[in-house]
């Protein structure tokens, strides 16, 4: 009776041992995946902490930024003073083509009146006075119209030089112009995107903001656990000697 109390009692002995083996095994292990856990989620919450405390600087960003698209909004002054450049340009080329218009049709009137002293010869009459010019008259009238159509002739050429010259610098300037417009785009397109990327910004500091709070809380929960499993890992490891 006694050999079987001693026995039952060994085989308690041996259950609670294995019992605490495998709680030992188990709260060993339940501490470590904690741990790890508790690593990651402090790092999280510096991570989040230190976006947070970005919020300001980002702010002062974002008004920079905003101030910035404002800015480049409407053209620039440079872009505006070319396109009037090019307009008063433009408007002064059409003047000159009415003008060599004018021109044109003033020295082919003059043509003709040459043509008809050249065939109305000496009969030819005075166009102010009405009397017969004679044919000194007529070479000197004929030669005052040539004269006048050489100097307007010479005037339509100029003119002419002119347009061409004028036509040169307008397709210049519209190139530079097109290149400052799509300079102008593409910096109002990546003032957009800056923008934009520092709204995110803003939005995600004042969210980490209110997660970090909850992940600070949810770690102080998880340490208080940790403790209590590595009390009871001692506790256990204690009575398995």
């Amino acid at each position: 009776e006694a050999l079987q109390e001693k026995s039952q009692r060994l085989q308690g002995f041996h259950r609670e041992l294995a019992r605490l083996e495998m709680e030992e095994e188990r709260t060993l292990e339940d501490v470590k995946q904690r741990e790890l856990r508790i690593g990651q989620r402090r790092k999280g919450l510096e991570e989040l902490v230190a976006r947070a405390q970005r919020l300001p600087e980002m702010e002062v960003e974002l008004a920079g930024a905003r101030h910035a698209m404002e800015q480049l909004a409407t053209p620039s002054e440079k872009t505006e003073e070319r396109r009037s450049h090019l307009h008063e340009m433009e408007a002064w080329v059409h003047h000159l083509r009415e003008v060599n218009a004018t021109l044109k049709r003033e020295m082919e009137e003059l043509r003709v009146k040459v043509d008809l002293l050249e065939e109305s010869g000496s009969s030819a009459r005075c166009p102010l006075c009405d009397q017969e010019l004679g044919e000194e008259g007529c070479q000197h009238l004929a030669a005052s119209y040539e004269a006048e159509g050489k100097q307007k002739a010479a005037s339509h050429r100029q003119n002419e030089a002119s347009i061409r010259k004028m036509e040169s610098e307008m397709a210049a300037l519209g190139r530079e112009i097109a290149r400052g417009e799509a300079e102008e785009r593409l910096g109002r397109k990546r003032a957009q995107e800056r923008h934009d990327s520092l709204v995110r910004g803003v939005e995600e500091a004042r969210a980490a903001g209110g997660t970090a709070s909850q992940m600070a809380q949810a770690l102080e929960s998880e340490e208080a656990l940790l403790t209590t499993g590595r009390g009871r890992l001692k506790e256990v490891q204690d009575a398995l000697p």
